[in-house]
């Protein structure tokens, strides 16, 4: 089979696999007929510092992330295929570095040592996305996903860009070893997503700085975003089919010497949406 026939198989099979919440690709303010779905509602418990004190999170129940909410190292958190996650109630972080204070929902940040299994299926993808009822969701309702591991990057070591300072959790990633395992994001969406701190200093749909290859990130969606789709900084993380729809910003963004290798991406821009306005 030739490439051009793979690639369209691949794009069509992409929207099907991800068709299911039955959104139409058009403005996030125009007819979406998704919802939520009505489940038990229940906000992720966190300690003090911000870490999650719960590692399985279940279908039955739409979970919500308070503010910024971090996996501890040393710990795997589970989330169950058909599941949904949203933003809950906003938390106001303070930054150092520009003197601003930040108001900021729904971002979950898996620090280095620490893992996610996310593994949906076709039929029941897992969904991070907007809390808002349908046809009134649009860009930045939801923070967005942050991987960080041990891997190689240019810099040696980094801060991730997106989190305010100071936080209480490291949030630092890179290191010298590229076999590292931060975990399976495996159908997935993440939807509405995206904050902007200040210039080049933003939460993306999905972040990864310095994670390793012995991660697996695989048919993973990421729509109107109000930054990048996805962004890799450094690692050698190796990801296949990606689809970014109708971001603000780049659909695919590396930084730091990124050295995996992708496979079957695709990129649709709504002439509708806010990326097409700039």
């Amino acid at each position: 089979m030739n490439t051009t026939k793979k690639l369209f198989i691949f794009a069509l099979a992409a929207f099907m696999l991800f068709g299911c919440n039955k959104d139409r690709l058009m403005s996030p303010k125009g007819d979406m007929t998704a919802g939520l779905p009505a489940k038990p509602h229940a906000t992720i418990p966190v300690d003090e510092n911000g870490l999650i004190t719960k590692l399985y999170l279940s279908k039955d129940t739409l979970w919500k992330i308070n503010g910024v909410a971090f996996v501890k190292p040393g710990t795997t958190l589970t989330i169950q295929e058909g599941t949904f996650i949203v933003s809950g109630e906003t938390k106001p972080y303070y930054d150092e570095e520009t003197d601003l204070t930040h108001h900021i929902k729904g971002v979950l940040v898996v620090p280095k040592n620490a893992k996610i299994m996310a593994i949906g299926t076709a039929t029941e993808p897992i969904v991070f996305t907007s809390d808002k009822a349908a046809g009134e969701r649009n860009t930045g309702d939801f923070g967005g996903v942050v991987l960080l591991g041990n891997a190689m990057i240019n810099p040696g070591t980094a801060r991730i860009e997106g989190i305010p300072k100071p936080l209480n959790v490291d949030v630092d990633y890179g290191g010298q070893n590229d076999a590292d395992n931060s975990g399976v994001l495996k159908y997935v969406r993440i939807e509405f997503a995206g904050y902007n701190l200040s210039q080049d200093n933003e939460i993306n749909g999905l972040t990864c700085g310095g994670v390793g290859n012995g991660t697996t990130l695989e048919n993973i969606q990421v729509s109107w975003g109000r930054d990048d789709a996805f962004e890799f900084f450094g690692g050698s993380v190796n990801a296949k089919y990606l689809v970014a729809i109708s971001t603000d910003d780049d659909d695919y963004d590396f930084d730091f010497g990124y050295s995996g290798t992708i496979q079957y991406a695709l990129s649709l821009k709504d002439p509708q949406s806010t990326n097409s306005l700039d």
